[in-house]
């Protein structure tokens, strides 16, 4: 079998007309002959009737100090929506078809409730149902406990149950779906010239994400890397963009200072000793930093120069990252993503 896992988000499963471009992928897939797994967020987001913060909320609002054990319960109910429709809507266009709760599809966890890691995944049910033709949907971001309970694995959990079936399966390629299409070098929404990356490695995808990017969880990643022969990639669910393929270090970048993007987190409370700031941490992310270190003063110099206080550098080989008043964050996104599209466009000068 040739085994693809196609995983798809809230916002591509929300409605009635983004469920219309899910079904097409589905469809291409089937049509191009792949045995295949659909993994499902639930829909929408808060707000939304059948979004997870949205039933969260149903229950905290009524008893704010409940179990982390029943939210779990309730957590998974989104997933379960969501899969259900899609499931009854392959059927209804002719296809074998069949949901599973993470349970069913043999994810087992441990009981750390609201952010369960998976032990294992016991795979013969889905495989069998692949054999047998069915496109199996699977509610992603849940399993159940060694002791039967149900658990989720907390936010961003889709991904990591895509990327762990697929491995589990061994499948050809695993496709995470969003509403972009694909990683870019920045946020577009702050960065008109982001640039969207045609390859990002492990470590780098890693990292913009702990850096504050969500196009995909890192956990989903590294449980990726255990098996480089798969082929992991971010598209849209709205165009047939190839995305982004998400794979090992190339060589030719271990030698040179190889910038791939820049992440940042806003609004985080920053202690300087004597009162407490408010801040923002912007993060460039790539290869060979140490080699370099005049490029870290040069964007040292260059923050100061445009009078944005610098509270704190972090570095290390793959990143480098600034503390700062959170008044500066757009402002210097822009200025250091400068640097990354200089140096995508292979220009080595890297003054601005």
């Amino acid at each position: 079998m040739r085994i693809l896992v196609q995983k798809f988000g809230g916002t591509s499963v929300a409605t009635k007309d983004s469920r219309n471009y899910v079904y097409k992928k589905i469809e291409d897939a089937i049509n191009n002959d792949y045995s295949l797994i659909v993994v499902v967020s639930a829909m929408g987001r808060n707000g939304d009737p059948y979004a997870t913060d949205t039933l969260l909320n149903l229950l905290k609002n009524e008893y704010p100090s409940v179990n982390k054990r029943e939210l779990d319960v309730i957590f998974s109910c989104g997933e379960n929506i969501s899969g259900t429709v899609i499931t009854s809507n392959l059927q209804k266009r002719g296809y074998k078809s069949v949901y599973l709760t993470g349970a069913q599809a043999g994810i087992i966890t441990d009981d750390n409730y609201t952010d369960a890691k998976i032990i294992r995944i016991e795979n013969e049910n889905i495989i069998s149902l692949l054999r047998d033709g069915y496109t199996v949907v699977v509610g992603g971001g849940q399993g159940i406990s060694e002791r039967g309970d149900t658990t989720s694995l907390g936010r961003g959990g889709s991904d990591t149950t895509a990327c762990a079936l697929g491995v589990s399966v061994e499948a050809e390629e695993i496709d995470i779906f969003t509403d972009v299409e694909g990683i870019m070098t920045a946020d577009p929404r702050i960065v008109e010239d982001a640039i969207l990356l045609d390859e990002i490695s492990y470590e780098d995808c890693c990292n913009l994400a702990n850096m504050g990017a969500k196009v995909i969880h890192p956990r989903a990643v590294e449980v990726t890397m255990t098996d480089p022969e798969i082929k992991l990639y971010v598209k849209s669910t709205f165009s047939d963009h190839p995305g982004t393929l998400i794979g090992a270090d190339k060589e030719e970048f271990k030698d040179i200072l190889n910038l791939t993007g820049i992440a940042g987190t806003g609004s985080i409370n920053y202690s300087n000793g004597t009162e407490s700031i408010e801040a923002c941490e912007i993060s460039l992310v790539g290869n060979n930093f140490l080699n370099y270190p005049e490029f870290e003063e040069e964007l040292r110099n260059k923050l100061t120069s445009e009078k944005i206080d610098i509270y704190k550098i972090s570095a290390n080989d793959r990143y480098i990252s600034f503390v700062i008043d959170n008044r500066h964050y757009t402002k210097a996104i822009k200025l250091m993503h400068c640097y990354v599209v200089k140096q995508l466009n292979q220009l080595l000068d890297y003054s601005i």
